[in-house]
């Protein structure tokens, strides 16, 4: 192959992916759009997450004392003590 042939090759790979990125770039939008819908959907996730705390927060603390007060203290039956 000549020179002449492997140009025509890199040009129309480049071409290739030239079109490729720009399809991509206008079916995605600008990097400001994308950045304003993931801060959306975060801001919205959060408030959900926020709401079910706020909601579940009495049953999960009920949960944890009942938990607390059922552990009894108690020396376990192999030990032993050894005097000095």
């Amino acid at each position: 192959m000549c020179a002449y042939s492997f140009t025509n090759l890199y040009e129309e790979e480049r071409e290739q992916r030239l079109s490729l990125i720009l399809n991509l770039l206008q079916h995605m939008g600008s990097s400001e759009d994308v950045s304003a819908r993931i801060q959306a959907d975060t801001d919205v996730r959060i408030n959900e997450m926020k709401k079910a705390v706020q909601r579940n927060k009495e049953k999960v603390s009920d949960c944890c004392l009942e938990r607390a007060n059922i552990i009894a203290p108690r020396v376990k039956a192999h030990l032993t003590f050894v005097s000095f």
